[in-house]
């Protein structure tokens, strides 16, 4: 069972030819999401106190460099607690797992405005996968994307 999430915007097909599935649906301060195609879901937990952005998507119109899909990092889903995304119906087997990440906020990652604010954790069948991933400008391009794929 493939499935890709165009987090925090319209379904986009990508030059290599992989649908990604819209995730546009405005969220509240605590919301489960699940897709029409019942593939995956989405949950939130949190409420932004300064920032009335009610459907808790990011937008950024940053060209990124290191991948032909630009389009694809120009849309973001933000919580100010917890998100997550639940693959649904899947059946016991190895699974290869694709994360790809940009920074659209943060452009200068050498800051004390930046440092240390993208820190999150990635879980698989509940096992801390990845422990506190840090998004950082470790070369001299600006927004790098990252991109992991699961088991190493």
């Amino acid at each position: 069972s493939n499935f890709a999430i165009k987090c925090g915007g319209p379904q986009i097909k990508s030059l290599d030819g992989t649908l990604y599935e819209r995730d546009n649906t405005t969220l509240g301060a605590a919301t489960v999401f699940v897709t029409d195609t019942d593939k995956w879901a989405e949950s939130n937990a949190g409420s932004f106190i300064s920032n009335s952005n009610s459907s808790f998507i990011g937008v950024s119109s940053s060209q990124f460099i290191g991948t032909l899909d630009s389009e694809l990092f120009q849309t973001a889903r933000l919580s100010p607690g917890s998100l997550r995304y639940y693959g649904l119906g899947l059946v016991n087997g190895n699974y290869t797992v694709l994360l790809q990440f940009a920074e659209s906020s943060i452009l200068n990652g050498q800051t004390w405005k930046s440092l240390g604010r993208r820190v999150f954790d990635v879980y698989i069948q509940i096992e801390d996968t990845i422990s506190t991933i840090q998004m950082q400008d470790a070369s001299t391009k600006k927004n790098p994307n990252i991109t992991l794929t699961l088991p190493r």
